[in-house]
């Protein structure tokens, strides 16, 4: 079996390798739960993080929306644009911020293309294509 976070590994019982488990001693976890109603109901909880499977993501953003958090919420958003506009309505009477995981699209180089077709200098665009790569 492999860590959980580092995918080194493992022969014991633990989910996490040695190595994985000092370091996140470093950040201590106030409180572990498998039930999030029982997250979305904690006034204290502002934000959630939504990395699910492709099926359950707009459910669970929708709740967590309509419990008063902002949700940041990894792609792909849904699986149709009917629950699109469910999590968009949701989101709307909450009065919360939501954000999708497209994170590339904040980054210097991309803004960077971004103005450079929104001026009109790479001409008539039918497609881009384009590799990020985090090294």
């Amino acid at each position: 079996m492999g860590c959980m976070k580092c995918g080194k590994d493992i022969t014991d019982d633990n989910v996490f390798c040695a190595d994985c488990l000092q370091e996140m001693e470093k950040y201590p976890v106030k409180r572990i739960t498998t039930d999030m109603e029982e997250l979305f109901a904690d006034p204290e909880l502002q934000a959630v993080y939504i990395a699910t499977n492709n099926a359950s993501p707009a459910s669970i953003a929708i709740k967590a929306l309509n419990a008063g958090k902002h949700v940041m919420l990894e792609k792909p958003m849904p699986l149709s644009a009917e629950l699109g506009k469910q999590i968009i309505a949701a989101r709307d009477a909450a009065g919360k911020q939501l954000q999708m995981g497209m994170v590339w699209r904040q980054t210097p180089e991309a803004q960077v293309v971004r103005k450079a077709v929104e001026d009109g200098k790479l001409g008539e665009i039918y497609q881009i294509v384009m590799d990020y790569r985090n090294n």
